[in-house]
């Protein structure tokens, strides 16, 4: 008798579980899948690079927030981009007659997530 006192406390603790999970897994899948972006946070903080890539397809580029978009800069200037200008959250390169464009969103609160426009780099 004693049992069923146990059992409704386990299962109430498993559909709170539940739930709380379910609340929160948006914010942990805000980008999709979240293994790359916990791999490029270890990269940043394991390897000492000042920016990485977090998703091949999307181009997607991770840096900690706490700089500014030098590391973003850099990154690109070894493959012929030169800064143009900045706009709000949008950076913009140029290289020769074409315009790489950039858009820059907060992901936590010490890292900064880079999408690049799809098809201009090589």
């Amino acid at each position: 008798m004693s049992t069923h006192p146990r059992r409704k406390i386990l299962w109430a603790g498993v559909v709170m579980g539940i739930v709380v999970l379910l609340m929160i897994l948006p914010a942990l899948c805000q980008e999709g899948n979240p293994l790359p972006l916990l791999a490029g946070v270890l990269q940043l903080e394991m390897s000492g690079q000042r920016i990485v890539l977090i998703h091949h397809e999307r181009l997607l580029l991770m840096q900690k927030a706490s700089e500014d978009a030098s590391p973003l800069t850099d990154y690109l200037a070894a493959v012929g981009w030169q800064f143009s200008e900045r706009l709000g959250s949008a950076l913009f390169y140029t290289r020769d007659e074409t315009v790489l464009s950039v858009h820059a969103r907060q992901f936590t609160r010490r890292y900064v997530i880079y999408e690049l426009d799809g098809n201009l780099l090589p």
